[in-house]
C-alpha cells in the first residue's frame, strides 16, 4: 500500500521536501485532485500511508467516516485543506474540510501560504507562523490569518463581484469563486441580515500572483481571545488599482460596495 500511495504522487514530489511534512501533505492533496480510487474509504488510507501514519484506526471505521477520523490523527495539517474545492463535511468542528480530495474536486492550486509575519511595533523581527491544528474543544481548525472585517452591508446579499473599502487610499475587489462548495447562483449570494462577515487572506496582499482568500461568517471572539468564524466561500481578492473594470463586472461592482477595516495577523478557529 505504501508503494502504491507514493506512486500516486511520485512524479510531483521533489526530494527536498522530505523534511517538510506540511508541504508534503499539500503535494499529496494536489496530486489526488487529479485522481480517483475504486472504493470509498481508500482515499483516507492512501493519505495516511503516504504520511507514515498507521492506518489501523481508519480500518475500524465505516468508509464514509475515515476522512474525518484521518483529520484527527494526522501529525500535521495544512491551510490547503481550507482551499480544497467541493462539498464540505457536515460534522460541527470539521465543516471547514471537504468530503473528498479526489477528482473533480480537491486542492487544485499550489497556493503559497504565508509562513512568517511581522508583529506591530518598531524594531520587531519576522516570526514564524505556527502550523494549523485542530482545536481541542472541537470548534474547528486553528490557523493564523490576516484579513478584512466587513463593517457594513448595503443589503443582505453578496454579489458575484463586490468591493470593500478599508481606507481612503485602499479598496479591494472581491470575486466569489464557484468551487462546488454550495448550490448557488453566481449572480448573488444570500445572507441573513444579522450575519457578519470577514475575508481571510491566504498570503500577503502585496503579492498579485496569490489572490486567494476566504469569505467567512464572523462569529466573534472566544473566551481565550481567538476569533471564531465559519467558512463560507473561496474568493479571489485584488487591489482595485490593479484591476481592469468594464462591462457587467463594472456595473455589479458599482452596486455592491462595503466598508471594512484590516485585521492584523491573529489566531482564528475556522469551522
Amino acid at each position: 500500500m505504501a508503494g502504491a500511495c507514493r506512486t500516486l504522487v511520485r512524479d510531483s514530489v521533489p526530494p527536498q521536501i522530505s523534511r517538510d511534512p506540511e508541504r508534503e501533505l499539500r503535494t499529496m492533496l494536489r496530486a489526488m485532485a487529479h485522481r480517483n480510487t475504486s472504493r470509498q474509504g481508500d482515499e483516507a488510507i492512501c493519505i495516511s500511508t503516504y504520511m507514515d501514519v498507521d492506518p489501523t484506526p481508519l480500518l475500524a471505521e465505516r468508509p464514509e467516516n475515515r476522512l474525518p477520523k484521518l483529520l484527527h490523527i494526522l501529525p500535521v495539517l495544512s491551510k490547503a485543506v481550507l482551499f480544497a474545492q467541493g462539498p464540505r463535511l457536515q460534522e460541527p468542528g470539521l465543516r471547514w474540510a471537504p468530503q473528498t480530495f479526489l477528482n473533480p474536486h480537491g486542492y487544485k492550486e499550489d497556493i503559497q501560504f504565508r509562513t512568517h509575519y511581522k508583529p506591530d511595533g518598531p524594531g520587531t523581527d519576522l516570526r514564524e507562523l505556527p502550523p494549523p491544528y485542530l482545536c481541542s474543544k472541537g470548534r474547528g481548525l486553528v490557523a493564523f490569518f490576516s484579513g478584512i472585517k466587513i463593517e457594513s452591508q448595503s443589503s443582505n446579499t453578496f454579489a458575484e463581484h463586490f468591493t470593500v473599502r478599508v481606507s481612503a487610499e485602499k479598496t479591494f475587489l472581491v470575486d466569489l469563486d464557484d468551487t462546488g462548495d454550495h448550490s448557488y447562483t453566481r449572480s448573488q449570494i444570500c445572507a441573513d441580515a444579522s450575519m457578519e462577515f470577514a475575508i481571510l487572506f491566504a498570503n500577503e496582499r502585496k503579492t498579485r500572483s496569490t489572490p486567494y482568500a476566504m469569505l467567512v461568517e464572523w462569529l466573534g471572539a472566544a473566551e481565550d481571545g481567538v476569533l471564531r468564524c465559519k467558512r463560507q466561500f473561496e474568493v479571489s481578492i485584488e487591489d482595485v488599482d490593479d484591476c481592469i473594470l468594464e462591462g457587467t463586472r463594472l456595473e455589479k461592482v458599482r452596486e455592491a460596495s462595503y466598508q471594512g477595516h484590516l485585521i492584523p495577523m491573529c489566531r482564528w478557529v475556522v469551522d
